[in-house]
Parts: structure tokens; sequence; C-alpha cells
């Protein structure tokens, strides 16, 4: 469950992974309140900071601050081992990059080979709408508002997608970093667990999408937590039911 977070100045710092977002939070304020700078150049960094943080309405900010501003890295990102974090400015995007042997943490221009990585916690990369037709709902999540909620990645479909909320939570509780790694399988450090599925564990959301059925043709799918959502996510449930769009065998109740 730990990780190690490499400084600008080399230095390696391992920490526990649910301790990445309050690390985050004393590399920004060390930075707003550097000593050696001057006054004019504090109020440029305290700025900066401010100007950046604007954007984030769901997320905390530090995390990307530090990892995409500051310069810092961070090794074993959502917990895939021999690998590092490398952010993509113009692509505006993470990936993993995996490293050529174990704990060798000097190569970072030495790797392997790149995957592309959702973004783990930028607000930007949330895609947000609304229920338009009832009967042409996209895959997505539905939330408690009925907002369709994806990312801008399509890899990978809800899995992806699970990961921008599921890390945003591994960074600050140790809970749910003990729940992820307990339900999932490893083999080599890669989680092969329904994240889908597993994010209506924390968010009181309905998984939706559509398959393609022997029995029953082409037909929506929904997966939810029954106790977690709320009465306009089960009046949505009910009407889809009621107009046929939904067969109840086609409902999962994960509680």
């Amino acid at each position: 469950m730990k990780t190690q977070v490499k400084r600008p100045d080399g230095e390696v710092v391992e920490l526990y992974y649910y301790e990445l977002e309050e690390f985050c939070k004393e590399q920004v304020r060390l930075y707003i309140h550097d000593t050696r700078l001057s006054f004019a150049q504090l109020l440029e960094r305290e700025k900066e900071f401010l100007e950046f943080a604007k954007q984030y309405q769901t997320f905390s900010p530090y995390f990307d601050f530090v990892f995409t501003k500051m310069s810092y890295t961070l090794f074993q990102p959502y917990f895939i081992r021999n690998s590092v974090l490398f952010y993509h400015p113009v692509e505006k995007c993470y990936y993993v990059e995996y490293l050529g042997e174990e704990n060798e943490l000097d190569i970072y221009d030495r790797y392997v080979f790149r995957n592309p990585f959702l973004p783990l916690s930028r607000e930007e990369s949330i895609q947000r709408g609304k229920i338009v037709d009832i009967t042409d709902i996209p895959e997505c999540f539905i939330s408690e508002e009925l907002e369709l909620l994806t990312t801008s990645s399509v890899l990978e479909r809800h899995n992806a997608w699970a990961k921008l909320w599921l890390h945003n939570l591994l960074i600050s509780r140790k809970d749910v970093c003990q729940y992820l790694l307990m339900r999932s399988e490893h083999d080599d450090g890669v989680i092969y667990t329904d994240q889908g599925s597993l994010l209506l564990h924390y968010y009181p959301w309905i998984r939706f999408g559509k398959i393609g059925h022997p029995s029953f043709g082409d037909c929506y799918v929904a997966i939810y937590h029954s106790k977690k959502i709320n009465h306009k996510q089960a009046k949505l449930l009910r009407e889809l039911k009621r107009k046929g769009l939904l067969n109840p065998a086609m409902c999962e109740d994960i509680r």
C-alpha cells in the first residue's frame, strides 16, 4: 500500500498511498510560503495556485498541482508495481511508465514501454450530460441529479472511468485502499477487479450501459446499490422498466 514520491531535488519520500492528499497539501503550502522568496514572488506563487485551483469543483487540486506543476514524480501509481506516473502537458493526460527493473528509480529516461492512463484527478477530464431521450441513454454513470458522467477517455469504458473517482478516494482514505486491495486480484501489481462496480460502494450512482443479450436483444443494463441511490434514480429505473426499456433481469443490486 506504500508508494514513493521523488521531489524535484532528487529526494525520495516513502509514504502510504492514502497519505498522498495530505502530503500534496503540505508541499503546496511550502511552495507558496517559501521563506527564501521575496514578497512579490510569494504573491505570484499564491496567485498561480489559486488560478489553477479555480477549475476544481469535484476534486481537490493539490495532487494535480504537485505532479503537473511542481515537477514531483510518483512511483507505483494506482498500486502498479515498478512504474512511474508521467504527465503529458500537451495531451493533458497522465501516463504510466514501466521501469526496466524492480526498484530502479533513477532510469526516468529509459522506460521499456508506455501505457496511456486516465487522468487520475483532473477536473477537466469529466464529461457531463443530461438525459435528452429516455430511449437513447449512453453508457455512463448516472448521478444523484441524473447527470450522465463519463471522462474524456473511452478506454475500458466503466472501469477506466471509475479510476478517476476511485483514485481521488485512494489518496486520502485508508479504508478505500484496504477495500480495493482486498477485492482485487493481483498479478505483478495489476488490479483486475471490476472497478466500475466497486465505485458504486462509495458513490450513490447507477452504472448504466447497453448490451446485446441472446434472449432480450439489445437492451439496457443497470448496476446500482439500492441503499445508496435516491428517489430520482429509483424513479428513472421504474420508468425504464415500465416502458420495457430495462428488463428486471438486467438489473443488479450490489448491496
